[in-house]
């Protein structure tokens, strides 16, 4: 999502590999996302090719006071953005 150049054969492997384009509200920039199932967990890889940005999500939910919070991802793990990491962490995760 930086202004920094995408790396289109990173991004083509991506979407064989499962990954969806999310794009930002105002459609300024984008970044790839595979949500899955892990356990009790709901996890998400995000990348984004421009900026090398690579981490693992899981689905928190948090309490204010007494009411629980909306539920959101927190990033619990990052990792280099590099064909062959996505490769790696990919199959340990599947």
């Amino acid at each position: 999502m930086g202004s920094k150049k995408h790396d289109i054969k990173l991004e083509a492997e991506l979407i064989d590999f499962g990954f969806k384009r999310k794009w930002c509200s105002d459609k300024s920039g984008y970044w790839f996302e595979k949500a899955f199932k892990k356990g009790d967990f709901k996890l998400r890889f995000t990348i984004e090719t421009d900026t090398k940005l690579f981490a693992l999500d899981c689905l928190v939910y948090q309490y204010s006071g007494s009411k629980l919070a909306s539920p959101q991802y927190e990033t619990i793990k990052l990792y280099p953005c590099t064909l062959a990491s996505i490769k790696k962490v990919f199959k340990k995760y599947k």
